[in-house]
């Protein structure tokens, strides 16, 4: 009998809980599940489908920054959106 995806999700967070690795859970509308969790230097996504996991490690130092020109230059960037910033609100 195949493993479903549900199974493979379900004993992938199961996992997670053993060893004591904090994750979320979300769902983009994408065919699939995603578990979203860290390790040492590595924030990781996996996502799960019907038939297979596939998952994208980040090795970014993700730092944490306040500079709103910085973000509004990834917006232009990454997205080209003009961020009208929150210094407003």
């Amino acid at each position: 009998m195949a493993v479903t995806g549900l199974q493979r999700l379900l004993a992938f967070v199961d996992f997670l809980k053993s060893e004591r690795i904090s994750f979320s859970i979300s769902y983009k509308g994408e065919g699939s599940i995603t578990v979203d969790f860290g390790l040492l230097g590595v924030r990781i996504e996996a996502d799960f489908y019907e038939d297979y996991m596939i998952f994208a490690p980040f090795f970014g130092d993700e730092r944490v920054s306040s500079d709103e020109a910085a973000l509004a230059a990834l917006f232009r960037k990454h997205g080209e959106i003009s961020y009208p910033g929150t210094s407003g609100v």
